[in-house]
Parts: C-alpha cells; structure tokens; sequence
C-alpha cells in the first residue's frame, strides 16, 4: 500500500501523458498482482484511461474488475469503448456479444443491445449467433420494421416471412391483421409468391373483413385470377369505406357488372343495384340494372318494395320513370291488376296524356270487367286520337266490346259497316263481318265478303282458306257443286297441304260427275305426300277409264309398284303379269316378275308366264335368248330340274353359239354340286379360252383356291398359286395364301422369303409394320436368327415407333448379352416417346455399362438420374445414379450442382460427404484432391451445420495444397466462429509460412501473438510469436512495444532490457531515443542491479544531451551509490551550472 502511495505522488509530477499512461499503468499491475484489492486496482486502471483512453491493457483488466463486482453499467462501457478500438475480427467478435449479453441480461437495455449485436453483424454479417440474437429482440419488441431491415440486408425475405407467419399465431387479432398484411406485401413484392400473397392477405380479411389494406391489394389478384365472385367482396369491402357519392355510384356499378356478367350471380348485382338506387334514385344506371336483373330473376318483389321505399323522395315528372315501371311490373309480374290501376293512374295524375298509362288502364279495366271505366278510358282515347286512323282503332275496340263482350252482333255489324264507308277494303272489318255472318248464318251476305277479301292481297295459305271457306258455303249452304268443287280446286292450287279442301273432293272420288275433275286436282296431292293408297285409288280409277295399250301397260306398271310398297307383293306380281302379257319387252315388268317371283317362290309360275310368251309371241332373238336363260336358271337354281336347266341353256346357246354363259352356267353348276375335279376341268379349259392373262389369273387363283378351301390338298394349292404369280409376280392375294400355306406347313425359310416379297409391294405403312412384326417374330422364334431379327425389329420400329409387340420382343432378348448394347439404343427412344421411366433406366444402364469413353458414361448417368427424378419421382434413385457419375469424376459441373441439390431435399448430405471422401481417396492429382475436400468442407458448412467436419476437410486441402490460402481462410471463419483459439493461433502461425506479403505475415504474427496473450493467457508463446515478427522485421516497432510490454508483465527484466536496447538503437528521434536508453537504465538500476551497466546507459544520454536533467540525477544517485567520487564531482558541478534555483545550488 504504501508503494502505491509513493508511486502515486511520482507519477503526478511526471508532465508527459504517454509516460504518465505508462507509469500509472506500472502502478495498476502492480496494485493487481500483489494487493489483490478491486478497488484500488480500479482506480488506478482508470487512471490509465483517464490519461489514455485507448490503452487496451486497462480497458481489458477493468472489463475482469468490473465483471467481478458485478458493476454492469461501467463493464458496459468498458466493453464499448474495447469493440470501438479494436479492428481484430477475433477480438470483436468476443467483445460485442458479451457487450451485447450484458445489456440484455444484466442491465435491460435492448435498444444497446441491437446496437452491439447489429456492430457484430457489420464486421461478420454470417455470424448466427448474433443473426439469432437480433432476430429475437426485434420480435421480443415487435420491432417489425427493424426486423424487416435485419432480414432486408441479408436477402432472407423467404425466413422473414416465414417468422412472421409463425409470430402471428401467438398475437391478438388486432396485431395479428397487421402482420399479415406484411406476410402478403412481402410474398408479393419480394418474394414474387403471388398465391402466398393472395392467401395472406385473405388470412388478414377473415380476421378483419372491413380491413380495407388487404382488401385493395386482393382487388388486382381476383382480377388476374377471373375470381369474379371473390373480386366482388373484396370490392364491396372498399365500398364500406367510400365516402365520395359519385365515386360510390361507380363501384356500386362495376361490382354489379362483375357479379352478373362474371359471377353469374344476378341476385347479388340485383342487390347492389337497388342499393345504388337508394342511395340516389336519379342514377339511371341503377334502374336498368334493377328492372333487367328483376326480370331475369324473377325477384319482382325485392324490386316493388325498393321502389315503394323511393318514390315518396322523389316529386313530379321525376317519379313518373318508377311509376312507369310500378305499374307495369304489378300488372304482368305480379298479376297485382288494382295495385298496377292505382300506379297507372298516379302517372295521369302527373301526365294526364300519358299513352301507355291510358293503354294499360285499358288492359286493366277489360280484364276486371270494369266496363264503365273501359269506356271512360274510350272516351279519352277518341279525345287523344289525332288522325282518322287512331280513331278506326279507338272504334274497332268499341266494335270488339260490342260483340265480344256485350253480346251485341247488330250493334257490331253496324259499327264495321260504318269502318268500311271510310275504309272500303279495311281487312279487320272485313274478317269481324265475315266472323259475325257465319255467326248469324247470313251466307249470301257472307259470301259477299270473301270475295271481297279475295281482291285483297293475300299470301297463298290465307286466299286458299278464304277459297275453302267459300266452296264449304256453295257446298253446304248454298247447294252449289260446281261452285264448290271448282272453289276447292282453286284452294289445293294455291295451298295442296289444306286439309279441308282435300278432304272435301275426295268426297267426290267415289261417284259423280265431277270424279276426274277430283282425280286431277288430288294426284299431284297424293303424289307429293306419297300417299299409297290412294295413289292406288286413283290409278285404278284412270285404268278403268283408259283404252291405249301403251297407257295401260304405264299404268299397270305404276299400280305393281305402288301394290310393293303397300306391301302387297301379290297384288304386284298380278301387274306386273298383266303388264308383260301385253308387252313381254317391257324391261321394267320383267325385272320386277323376276324379282317377287324369287320373294313369293313363284318361279314355276313364272317359267310358265315365260314359257308361254316364248311359245306364242315371235320374239326379238336376243329378246328369246334372255328368257330362255332366265328359265334355265330358274330350273337349276330355283326349281332344282338340272335337266329342264341343260336343254334351256343349250336352246339359249343356239341362239348364241359363241356365248360362254353355258360354261359358267356349268361351272356354276359343277360348283353348287360339288363336283371339285370336274370344275377344275372346266376352269382349265376355260383358262384356255380366255384372251387376257388377268383373266387367267384370275381362274389360277380360283382353281388355287378350290384345291386350298375345297379339296383341302396343300401342296397343290402351293403349286397352283405359284402359278398365278408366274401369271402376275406382284399378285399379293397369292402371296397372302401362300404365306397362310407355309405358315400351316412349318416351312419357315420359304415364309421368310414370301414376307419378304410381301415387304416389297407394301406401300401402306400399317401394312408394312404388320409384316415385319411377322418376320422378326419368325426369325427370332423359328430360325434363331437374332441378328436378323433385330435388323428387322429396328425398320419396323423406325415405321411405328410405339409398336407394344415389337418392344416386347425387343425387351425379350435383352437378356442376350451379345445383343443388349444395340437392343438398349433401339428401345431408348422408345421409352423416351412413351415416358416409361422404368425401362429407360433399364436401357441407359446398358448403355452406361458399355460405355468406353468416361464423358459419355457420366451422361448417360446424367440421364439416368433426371429419368429416376423427374419421371419416376425417385429421388433416391436419381441420387444413386448421380453418385456413380461422381465416383467416375467428382468435380463434373453438372453432376456436383444435381447431386448436392438431392442430397439437401434428402437430407443425406452426410453420405455425399462420405462419396467425395471416397472419391477423393481414389484421386492422383493434388490439386483435384483439394478441390474435392473443398466441396465436402462446404457440404459441411452449409447443410450439415458440422464445423469439425468443415475443418477437418480444409485440413485435407491444407495437407495436400500447403499453400491452398482459400482454405485456411475458411478455416480461421470455423475457428473463429467455434472459438477454438487453440487452433486459431496454430493456424495464424502456419499462415505467416504461406503468404508471400511480409505484411500480411507480420499481421497474422501479431493477431496470433494477441490471441495467445489475451485469450489463451499464455504470454511465452505471445512472446514467442512476437520473436518470429521480429525475425521477419527486426525493425518492427509494435512487436517492439508488446515484447516491453509482455516482458513488464512477466519481470523478465534481462529480456526486456534488450528489447529498450533495441528500441533505442531503432530510435531517429533524439527524444525518443533517450527516453528508451532511460528506461532501459532503470531496468539496469532497479530490477537487474547492474549499476555499472546502468552508469553507461545514463552516460550515453548525456552524449546526446549534456543537459539531461534525468540523467544527471540518476547519474548523481548511482555514482554515490559506488563511491565513484570523482565522476559524481563532476555530475554535481554540470547539476549546478543548469540549475536556476539559488537554494538547489547550495544544496548541490
């Protein structure tokens, strides 16, 4: 205690500050180490700092003090002012978040904490722990907007979001649409997750459905998705905050727009409709829509109660568009007939000329039977009517009224009457006359009046009803036949579908003078309408009147046909027999005798019709020749008299001797009685006949076909159908039955050829992919002949590229190890077109296996994995395929960026690290092995989060690239960041050896000298470092002044007094070199006891400055203390010329 004391009142008399800084600090070790009091040993550090507020060695021992007398607010400080002098990433990255823990945990101060850990992050922005501590503090604060710039400089918009979804959930509501709303701005703007923002934002509106922010920011989403229906709510939402009358209106009208047209939900845009109303009736839109709306959805009543609700705001002619529509709608919509009077005379009321309130009034009146007001609402209607025409209508309405609903016809006549004398030809008039004659039965008078409306124009229908009607009067009333049939012609002349007037003649088909006129005027009717029967009626009628031979075979002709369609072949076949005795050369009779003879098995009658035309008539020669064959058919096909058949067909064939019919006819004959050997007699001699070698082709395949289906002889049907292709070689019906001739018969070798030949005339490539499937088949199955069959495989392949058979083949003798290479890159691009995953991988693996050329096997394994991947969904097996590409060459672009991506979404990055280890390890270059423990180290890092295994890979890189400088960086960030000093300073150390800059080498010097001093706390191998820099630099003064200073600290006085030496001897400025010899002879004098040495260092101050007072005073003690009497005379007197002090004189 009382050496402080006494050192305390030297250093106040000591004016340089840096030594005053040093002395004091001299003073605090020493207070630190031996009296072991904090209190003392805290003053006197800070009286360090008051002198020097930048000397590290105090601030560091205030930090130990202060921390271990729990005096937080000054270690705060002291922690401060520590990170704001330091540059050492090291250093910095222990100050700040112990600064950091002491103002969260000790003194509550958050904001001074942010700041510590946001300094942290300035210097190592990748640094997690303080990443993670101001995350929390901004959330523990709600500081969003902090923690968006927190997540803002790192680029991390994705995480951002994603905490604030998570924080949203612990929060009220009211804070919880807010954080929403961020959640969505950011998917939206930052993130460009359009769904995610859309669902954020709807997440705040369920929670707030007035919350206008995420209403609007929905509005432009809805209407890029067409959601009309959500588009609409969210418009609505906007709405409720509106205050603006127009704007409203506006929006109040596009969400109607989309609710109808859009959504289809007319209700709703019905609903916005009339709001729009309420809010301002004089808005024209809002009625068109509400009325257009009402009608389409029958919601009347919705519209009548909004513009009941309305109508008392509005005054005059500005309620009459409302009333208008009141009354119409209570009328024909709501049948609501005294509601639609009361609002339809409201609108006289205001426009007493209104015409529409009048005409519905009207209405209104006629259908409650209120006839004194109908004739009121007359009576204004005259008053209104302006021209002659509005009061003929004003009068036909009273005319109707009369007979329709008075019952008074004569009062009617006469009212028409009296049209008619200012409207001579007035239709209306004309048809209410006609209607009230036929009523009163004035027929004269009625017929009067058609003929008048028969001068009118008339379209066809209308004038042949008017001519019906008159003919039906002559007829019933009148007893006038002529009249009335001539009328009823005139009426199927100008309309042949009228019923009437068609039934009525037919009347008169059955009798009377007038039944050809009848016949004329309906057949046409009938033929149009193809009325069978009585198309027959009238047919017979025409032959039962008719002479000419000519005419009656047509019409024997016409009634056979007419008897077939009716369904009666009978009554046909009797017309037709009718028609051929009078005309046997009547082509059409024949044909159709012929024709239901073989319907009604009437044969033996029609040989005999026949037979008796050919016997009596003298017949044209080919006319005879024609009926005697059609006799000998009927008698060997129908009649089964093969004899009758023979001697008609010899008659025929005299006529004709050259005609070869007989030959058919026997040839057809030898065919239905299956006379096989003499048929093929008759066809070879028939072959021999025919001019044309297609005809005899033609009959070589027939016999070819009787030998094959008839006879059942293979070998000669083979040999007849070689024939026919002696006959025509390209005649593909006799390769096809060979083909089925030798397939039957096992004779592979002359199929194969005949497929071939097949091959060579298919144009049609169905046709061809056909055959070839065939021939590959039976060289791969019957003539063992793979290579064949795998050429012909491939053609039809390249035909029809999806051939299921043929990749099933193809597929089968994969297992032929001979053939599999080829095999594989045919059904490549087969699998590729079908997408079958599966069997690609099968294929590329063959492929792989056979691969020779290393660059082309890492594809095909590339293939494999993205087929596994993106076509199987396998993952894992993509994976697989990816590491087999990486053991071929670990440091393939491609396959590294594939592989590592798997491996993260696998979460196997641990089994990548171990396939690069094993990679590795099979590796002969150096520089590729480094590249390798790279990619593991950052595999390391970044996915598995395992710094020891980081670490470990850099030390591989670092064993076999020494000067790999990229990995010892990596290396120093893990010890860094794991604070592993022991290695960090190992490290540092081995760098100085790699790096070629001496300042670079002396910087890690230093930072490793630090690190062992301050955190490892072992000054020897500070001071050992220290030593290398100086090796490097012996000139190098910070090494210089922390070898004083560990020295000081450690009393190693004999080091130290060679390091002042050095200074010393370093030393160009006058004053600081004698201020180094100073301390280095009090080093001599005090802590070594070497006065002589000592003696020598002062006296070399005084070689440079005679006039050294320091010098002199210490020289002055030391030279009493040796007794050197002489040298201290000589000391005093140079004392006593420099003083000014008369009594420091004396006492000198």
């Amino acid at each position: 205690d009382r050496l402080v004391v006494i050192l305390r009142q030297e250093i106040a008399r000591i004016a340089d500050p840096a030594e005053q800084a040093r002395r004091w600090a001299e003073v605090a070790r020493l207070a630190t180490e031996k009296l072991k009091k904090a209190a003392v040993s805290i003053e006197l550090w800070s009286k360090v700092i008051e002198v020097d507020d930048s000397n590290l060695e105090a601030l560091v021992e205030l930090e130990k003090l202060y921390e271990r007398e729990k005096r937080w607010e000054d270690l705060a400080a002291v922690l401060q002012r520590q990170a704001v002098l330091t540059d050492d990433p090291a250093k910095r990255g222990i100050i700040l978040p112990k600064l950091a823990t002491v103002y969260t945990e000790k003194l509550q101060k958050l904001d001074q904490a942010v700041a510590a850990w946001r300094a942290l992050l300035d210097s190592e922005p990748e640094n997690r722990r303080a990443q993670d501590a101001l995350r929390r503090l901004y959330l523990q604060n709600k500081d969003w907007d902090a923690l968006e710039g927190f997540y803002s400089a790192q680029g991390k918009w994705d995480e951002f979001a994603r905490v604030l979804e998570r924080q949203a959930e612990s929060e009220d509501d009211a804070t919880r649409v807010g954080l929403w709303n961020k959640i969505a701005v950011l998917y939206r703007d930052r993130l460009d997750k359009a769904d995610k923002a859309q669902k954020a934002f709807e997440k705040a509106l369920s929670l707030d459905n007035s919350n206008l922010v995420a209403a609007e920011a929905l509005i432009p989403m809805y209407e890029r998705a067409k959601d009309a229906r959500r588009l609409a709510e969210v418009l609505k939402v906007q709405l409720t905050h509106t205050q603006d009358p127009g704007e409203r209106q506006e929006r109040m009208l596009r969400i109607a727009q989309i609710l109808e047209s859009e959504a289809g939900d007319k209700p709703s845009a019905l609903m916005v409709a009339l709001q729009g109303l309420s809010e301002n009736p004089n808005e024209s839109w809002t009625r068109e829509y509400a009325e257009r709306l009402a009608g389409e959805t029958g919601n009347w009543t919705m519209l009548v109660e909004t513009y009941e609700a309305v109508l008392p705001r509005l005054e005059g002619e500005a309620a009459l568009p409302l009333l208008a529509t009141l009354a119409r709608v209570y009328e024909r919509e709501l049948a609501n007939s005294e509601a639609a009077i009361e609002r339809n005379r409201a609108i006289l009321e205001i426009a007493d000329n209104d015409e529409q309130a009048v005409l519905a009034l009207e209405r209104l009146y006629i259908a409650t039977g209120q006839h004194d007001q109908l004739l009121a609402i007359y009576d204004k209607k005259l008053a209104l009517a302006e021209s002659e025409e509005e009061k003929r209508e004003v009068r036909l309405q009273l005319a109707e009224l009369y007979e329709e609903q008075v019952r008074d016809p004569e009062k009617a006549i006469s009212l028409y009457k009296d049209i008619l004398k200012t409207s001579k030809e007035d239709p209306q008039a004309l048809r209410a006359l006609a209607r009230l004659y036929r009523t009163t039965e004035r027929w004269r008078e009625l017929v009067k009046i058609i003929a008048r409306q028969l001068k009118l124009p008339n379209d066809d229908p209308t004038a042949a009803e008017l001519k019906f009607q008159l003919g039906e009067v002559s007829e019933k009333h009148l007893q006038d036949e002529q009249a009335a049939v001539e009328a009823y012609q005139e009426a199927l002349s100008l309309d042949p579908s009228h019923a009437g007037a068609r039934a009525a003649l037919e009347v008169y088909l059955e009798q009377g003078e007038h039944r050809m006129a009848a016949v004329a005027a309906l057949e046409p009717i009938y033929e149009a309408s193809h009325d069978v029967e009585r198309l027959l009626q009238v047919q017979r009628i025409k032959l039962s009147r008719e002479t000419d031979a000519a005419a009656r075979v047509g019409l024997l002709l016409r009634v056979g046909a007419l008897n077939v369609e009716a369904g009666r072949p009978q009554d046909a076949y009797i017309a037709y027999a009718e028609a051929f005795k009078v005309s046997p050369d009547n082509s059409e009779a024949r044909s159709a005798l012929e024709g239901l003879a073989d319907q009604l098995d009437k044969w033996q009658d029609l040989v005999t019709l026949y037979g008796e035309a050919q016997s009596s008539h003298k017949l044209p020669s080919s006319l005879e020749r024609e009926i005697l064959l059609v006799i000998a058919v009927a008698y060997d096909e129908k009649l089964n008299q093969s004899d009758k058949a023979v001697e008609y067909f010899r008659l025929a064939q005299e006529i004709e001797p050259e005609d070869v019919s007989a030959l058919e006819a026997l040839e057809r004959l030898y065919t239905r009685t299956e006379r096989w050997a003499d048929l093929i007699d008759t066809l070879k001699k028939k072959s021999e006949l025919v001019r044309t070698s297609e005809e005899r082709e033609q009959i070589h395949a027939h016999i070819a076909a009787i030998w094959e289906e008839a006879i059942g002889n293979a070998d000669e049907a083979i040999a007849a159908w070689k024939e026919v292709l002696v006959d025509n070689p390209s005649n593909r019906n006799a390769l096809r039955a060979l083909d089925r001739l030798f397939a039957e018969k096992g004779l592979d070798l002359d199929l194969a050829d005949n497929l071939q030949r097949q091959l060579e005339l298919a144009t049609d490539d169905e046709e061809q992919v056909h055959l070839l499937s065939r021939l590959g088949h039976l060289r791969e199955q019957k003539l063992n002949d793979i290579t064949a069959a795998v050429e012909t495989y491939r053609r039809l392949l390249d035909l029809s590229p999806g051939h299921e058979e043929t990749v099933a083949a193809l597929e089968r003798l994969l297992v032929h190890p001979d053939h599999d290479l080829v095999l594989a890159e045919i059904l490549d691009p087969v699998y590729r077109a079908r997408s079958d995953f599966a069997n690609l991988v099968r294929v590329l693996e063959i492929q792989a296996r056979n691969a020779l050329d290393v660059r082309r096997k890492i594809d095909l394994l590339h293939e494999i994995a993205t087929a596994y991947e993106d076509g199987m969904d396998d993952p894992v097996g993509a994976y697989q395929a990816l590491g087999r590409a990486l053991a071929e060459e670990p440091l393939n672009p491609e396959t590294t960026r594939r592989i590592e991506r798997l491996a993260k979404a696998l979460n196997c990055c641990d089994d990548l690290v171990a396939r690069y280890r094993a990679a590795a390890e099979n590796l002969q270059s150096d520089d590729l092995k480094g590249a390798v423990y790279h990619a593991i180290a950052k595999l390391a890092e970044t996915e598995l989060g395992n710094a020891e295994i980081a670490a470990e890979a850099y030390r591989q890189a670092l064993a076999v690239g020494p000067r790999d400088l990229v990995a010892a960086d990596a290396l120093e960030a893990i010890y860094t960041r794991t604070a592993d000093y022991q290695q960090l300073v190992l490290l540092l150390q081995r760098k100085m050896d790699m790096v070629d800059s001496l300042a670079d080498k002396k910087e890690l010097g230093s930072r490793a000298a630090k690190i062992w001093e301050d955190v490892l706390d072992d000054p020897d191998m500070a001071i050992e470092v220290y030593r290398q820099v100086l090796a490097l630099d012996d000139t190098n003064e910070e090494a210089l002044e922390n070898l004083v200073r560990l020295f000081l600290r450690l009393s190693r006085w004999n080091d130290l007094k060679d390091v002042y030496a050095r200074q010393a001897e370093l030393a160009t400025d006058p004053a600081r070199k004698k201020e180094r010899l100073f301390v280095l002879g009090q080093v001599y004098d005090r802590e070594l006891q070497d006065a002589a040495r000592a003696i020598e260092t002062y006296t070399s101050i005084l070689d440079m400055d005679p006039d050294d007072v320091d010098a002199l005073q210490a020289l002055d003690r030391l030279y009493l203390q040796t007794e050197r009497w002489y040298d201290l005379l000589g000391v005093l007197e140079r004392q006593t010329e420099l003083s000014s002090s008369a009594g420091e004189v004396v006492y000198l």
